[in-house]
């Protein structure tokens, strides 16, 4: 699998959401990159594009990577309100797409907790899916129920079509190219929506219970004791 892994040290989030119990993004970086490094075998490619980040957490997040295969890139300078940390994504996604179609290409923002075997578990499941997929479970689609969904049975859970996602998302490298200029246009603004439109061509599943967590008071995937592979991870 190749993993773009989006590391930054500035402690404002754009959307203005307060963190899980208030950490501090360092930390928060560190353990949600552990957390990934958990089932991460030599065979993957990390991508990991760094915006903000310090000599020393940068060199942390080196010598804790589980691969060899680590390429670093490092965000140009930029103003708030263009996002040249999702430009320098899509462009790298792009170009390691063409080079490896058939792989699965597994975006990951910083904030975003695993359990022990997400990796290997994703690419279990996802080898034969050539449309997208998410590692979480958003608890706001049992708050509402405004769509229908398709559920399907994988090796291991269900998964359940949705509608949208945050841009922590993964497919085959094909499927990425099929929807490049979009994600192109969004990119600028880090516009997650542009996924609506692209969901409607080629469906996107989540796992039920989720592989992974976004770390915020409100979005943390049901069913699963995050707090305990907080605890786990040790920085």
């Amino acid at each position: 699998m190749i993993i773009y892994f989006r590391a930054c040290e500035k402690q404002q989030t754009i959307s203005n959401v307060n963190r899980y119990k208030s950490i501090s993004k360092t930390e928060m970086i560190k353990k949600c990159w552990l957390s990934v490094q958990q089932s991460v075998t030599a065979d993957d490619i990390i991508i990991l594009i760094h915006d903000s980040v310090s000599d020393s957490t940068l060199h942390w997040l080196v010598e804790t990577s589980n691969t060899l295969n680590l390429k670093l890139f490092k965000v140009e300078k930029h103003c708030w309100n263009i996002h040249q940390h999702t430009v320098t994504l899509i462009d790298l996604l792009e170009k390691y797409s063409t080079e490896y179609p058939d792989k699965l290409h597994y975006i990951v923002e910083d904030d975003y907790l695993h359990v022990p075997d997400a990796i290997r578990i994703l690419e279990d499941s996802l080898s034969a899916w050539d449309h997208f997929a998410v590692s979480y479970d958003y608890p706001d689609r049992y708050r509402q129920i405004a769509e229908n969904s398709n559920i399907m049975i994988g090796p291991d859970r269900h998964w359940r079509t949705v509608l949208s996602s945050t841009m922590t998302v993964v497919a085959k490298g094909k499927t990425w190219l099929r929807h490049i200029n979009q994600l192109k246009k969004a990119a600028p603004s880090s516009n997650d929506q542009v996924f609506v439109d692209i969901y409607k061509i080629n469906a996107c599943i989540s796992p039920m219970p989720g592989l992974s967590t976004h770390m915020t008071q409100h979005h943390m995937t049901p069913l699963v004791n995050w707090d305990y592979y907080w605890e786990l991870i040790d920085v």
